[in-house]
């Protein structure tokens, strides 16, 4: 064979292995982006979706124990504005010291969405489809909306999905989360703005005194002082409440009122109709402010009598100041059911409602609370000191617990 014949023998050879290589390549490329068939990733789908849906419902759980909220603001637990529960639990207040401390829809949409994004790798990473390749691209972008039968929760994010050479994306997942959350805020904003209006508790507190066993104004003709020892009108008053407050019925709610119950009772507050329970709970554990006027271990009636005739005259007349929590529990039954709790001070001062009295925890007062100090009281005319003067100090606005 001629040398000629034998290269070119060599460079067909060289074509051919180059073609079939490129041949291959192509093969190969047309082989990585065929289609992966949906049987393949849809329970992947399924189950990233069922996952979100069990995020918003925890993330609406924790909203619904403490006031709306997930994480609770600053300014709430810096001024012990809540109730304190069990261990770390607490209840924050929707109102304090003359501020509204409710949560905007804003927020609460802004803090579940927060609360979804924050756990949504746990939803992508999973053994379940280890005979799957994952792969999420980019950062994941959540939206939620409150509607009046159900929160809806988007979530933008592409997944790469790869198995045998064959691939799929999914960039989008969307649930419907049956929770009435927004008919509840509602319900609970009526509540406390007519509170905060009318001041129904306070009312109703004075009520359920003057109604017991709790001095308020008398008069009796007997010549033995009347006294009553001020811890247990206290925890006389703490019983009223603990036992009085659960039987408040809201119009326009579930539950059904009566014609013939009292008028403090029962409270037109929520202006619309609305499928949803209300209830009111005082639990004595959460404490109670209490001062009386004229103040001391013992309150005491003012005796008089008549020289010379058997006739004893006791009056009294006390004013109280009170503080103390009560927790609201919304309950709705729609579909899984849902409960949302939120709190206030109810806020009583002189035997009448202040609902813009400021609850003042001040570190620098509560830590002198055994401190001594020396009073010296001066002659308004001469300047000099008086002996044996009587001093009355009223702190009504403090709280040192």
């Amino acid at each position: 064979m001629k040398k000629g014949q034998v290269t070119l023998f060599i460079l067909l050879g060289i074509i051919i292995i180059s073609i079939a290589t490129y041949l291959f390549y192509i093969e190969e490329q047309n082989a990585e982006f065929k289609p992966l068939p949906p049987q393949y990733y849809s329970p992947l789908k399924t189950h990233i979706e069922q996952c979100i849906s069990s995020l918003a419902y925890d993330g609406l759980a924790i909203m619904g124990r403490q006031s709306g909220f997930i994480e609770v603001p600053g300014e709430i637990k810096n001024e012990g504005a809540y109730i304190h529960l069990i261990g770390p639990f607490i209840l924050p207040y929707w109102y304090h010291n003359g501020n509204d401390l409710s949560p905007s829809e804003a927020l609460v949409k802004e803090q579940l969405q927060g609360f979804i994004e924050s756990s949504l790798e746990s939803c992508i990473n999973t053994s379940r489809f280890s005979y799957l390749e994952l792969e999420a691209v980019g950062r994941p972008r959540v939206t939620v909306s409150l509607n009046e039968d159900d929160v809806l929760v988007g979530v933008d994010q592409i997944i790469r999905i790869r198995k045998d050479q064959r691939t799929a994306s999914i960039s989008s997942f969307a649930v419907s989360v049956p929770v009435r959350i927004r008919k509840a805020l509602r319900l609970a904003r009526y509540i406390m703005a007519d509170e905060n209006k009318n001041a129904f508790l306070e009312q109703a507190t004075l009520s359920f005194m003057s109604a017991d066993d709790i001095p308020l104004t008398g008069l009796e003709f007997s010549c033995r002082q009347k006294q009553w020892p001020s811890s247990e009108v206290e925890s006389n008053l703490k019983s009223i409440l603990r036992y009085s407050l659960p039987k408040v019925r809201f119009t326009n709610t579930l539950q059904v009122v009566s014609n013939t119950s009292h008028k403090y009772l029962t409270w037109n507050a929520v202006k619309e109709p609305l499928e949803m329970s209300v209830g009111l709970l005082y639990q004595p554990n959460w404490g109670l402010d209490m001062k009386a006027r004229p103040n001391g271990e013992v309150l005491s009636s003012a005796m008089l009598t008549a020289e010379g005739l058997p006739l004893c005259v006791n009056t009294y007349h006390f004013e109280y100041d009170i503080v103390y929590p009560v927790e609201v529990i919304i309950r709705d039954d729609y579909d899984q059911g849902y409960s949302f709790r939120f709190a206030f001070p109810v806020l009583i001062s002189h035997n009448k409602a202040e609902r813009s009295l400021r609850l003042e925890n001040s570190d620098s007062a509560c830590k002198k609370m055994n401190t001594e100090v020396e009073i010296t009281v001066y002659d308004k005319l001469t300047g000099q000191p008086l002996e044996e003067a009587e001093v009355t100090a009223d702190c009504p606005d403090g709280d040192c617990l």
